[in-house]
C-alpha cells in the first residue's frame, strides 16, 4: 500500500513509495495512510511500482495529494502495468501528471 519514510535523517524530505493494489477496494485504506504523510515539507519522493492492481480512484486520489502540496518540490516516478498505462493515456492523465514526473 504505503510505506512513508525521510530520506536518511533528513526530515525535510519525505519518500512515498505506493505498490500492491491501489484499486477502489483498498483505496479507502490508501487513503488514510495518505493522511499520515508529513505536510509542509520541502520536497516528496513519490514511488508508484509493484502494482498488483490499480484504478482512477488512486489516480485521483493521487492528484489531490500532488495538488494539496503544490509548495513542495514533488518527484514523481512509477512502473505501471500495461493496463494502467493505457487508463491514464485513454483519460487525459498522462497529461496532468506528466508536470510532476521527473525520472
Amino acid at each position: 500500500m504505503l510505506e512513508i519514510s525521510t530520506r536518511g535523517k533528513d526530515p525535510s524530505v519525505v519518500v512515498l513509495n505506493f505498490s500492491g493494489d491501489l484499486s477502489v477496494l483498498n483505496i479507502s485504506e490508501v487513503y488514510q495512510q495518505v493522511m499520515t504523510v508529513p505536510s509542509g515539507v520541502d520536497q516528496y519522493d513519490i514511488f508508484i511500482k509493484e502494482i498488483e492492481n490499480l484504478d482512477l480512484s488512486f489516480f485521483q486520489l493521487l492528484y489531490a495529494f500532488l495538488k494539496q502540496e503544490r509548495t513542495a518540490v514533488i518527484s514523481l516516478k512509477w512502473e505501471l502495468p500495461d493496463e494502467s498505462t493505457h487508463i491514464m493515456h485513454e483519460t487525459g492523465l498522462q497529461s496532468v501528471f506528466d508536470e510532476f514526473i521527473r525520472n
